[in-house]
């Protein structure tokens, strides 16, 4: 996979996105359900879905072209500003000096986030929601951990997430002209270094590439490896696999149209991610109680 990344980069992120992007959605959000859910308040969850419909709603109108850039990029700010918020109202929050400093942090990064989306720099805006979209791509990392509990030795996937950041610190490969494709169809997360010789001095597109597509490794095929067969259940393994395809008919149809459409769902099920991070890291989420499946098909 890293040798076709730097072969053919643009090739394998649309295939990529288009094949395996809404479905990563699906599994990403099952896994957390599965593995956060009982172990937060309901009325918590309640709001953050409050937060992240209203996130929803944002990217839907800018797909429906009714808002631009500016005012998308401002509601996903303020949105992630109000996710953050929430770590700091769960009950036991100030109980000890880790919760404690967890909810400072939030705090801060709530502040943060709003100041730079109100009064910040569109330039400012675009390269924070940059800096978020690719830091997703190394979040299965800590998504592990949702499932471990703690004292859980830690697998192989960290060191699988670290080969974007190594083809980084290899010297220059030779790489293809990919600014000259569509703008509609050229990631995102490198728009803005349209001109810059720093996209091929320091192998980015490729590194970009490769870290997406271990990403959806990482979510699609290691993470579900911990509840064995049990992943299967609930009723949603059909429903998922035929928006999939509905998906990938619509990438084959209109890919611009598509990945707008696919923005919406890609940015709730990034924006859930990072409050539940926040909340594992600060030992606010109690510790995992894994089936005798998880147990069984531990990762290796």
């Amino acid at each position: 996979m890293a040798l076709l990344a730097c072969w053919a980069p643009m090739p394998l992120y649309l295939v990529a996105i288009a094949c395996f992007g809404l479905p990563h959605v699906i599994w990403e959000m099952t896994w957390i359900k599965r593995t956060a859910g009982d172990r937060l308040p309901r009325w918590w969850w309640g709001g953050l879905a409050a937060i992240l419909s209203v996130q929803a709603s944002a990217r839907l109108a800018f797909a429906a072209g009714k808002i631009g850039h500016s005012v998308a990029g401002l509601a996903d700010l303020l949105t992630l500003a109000l996710a953050f918020a929430m770590v700091a109202t769960l009950p036991g929050i100030r109980d000890g000096w880790r919760p404690t400093r967890t909810a400072l942090v939030a705090l801060a990064g709530a502040v943060a986030l709003a100041t730079i989306g109100v009064a910040g720099a569109p330039e400012a805006m675009a390269a924070l929601l940059v800096a978020l979209s690719v830091a997703h791509n190394f979040t299965p990392i800590g998504l592990e951990r949702l499932g471990r509990p703690s004292g859980d030795p830690w697998s192989g996937l960290r060191w699988m997430m670290a080969l974007p950041l190594l083809l980084l610190a290899v010297p220059q490969l030779p790489q293809p002209e990919v600014f000259g494709v569509l703008p509609a169809w050229f990631p995102g997360e490198l728009s803005w270094l349209k001109g810059q010789p720093v996209i091929a001095s320091l192998n980015l597109f490729p590194a970009l590439v490769l870290a997406q597509c271990l990403h959806y490794v990482a979510v699609l095929r290691i993470l579900p490896r911990r509840f064995g067969a049990e992943w299967r259940r609930g009723g949603w393994w059909g429903p998922a696999m035929a928006a999939a395809a509905v998906m990938v008919m619509g990438f084959l149809w209109s890919f611009p149209d598509a990945r707008r459409l696919y923005g919406v769902a890609a940015g709730v099920h990034a924006w859930i991610e990072w409050p539940i991070l926040l909340c594992l890291i600060g030992g606010v989420l109690g510790d995992a109680q894994p089936s005798s499946a998880c147990r069984n098909h531990a990762l290796r």
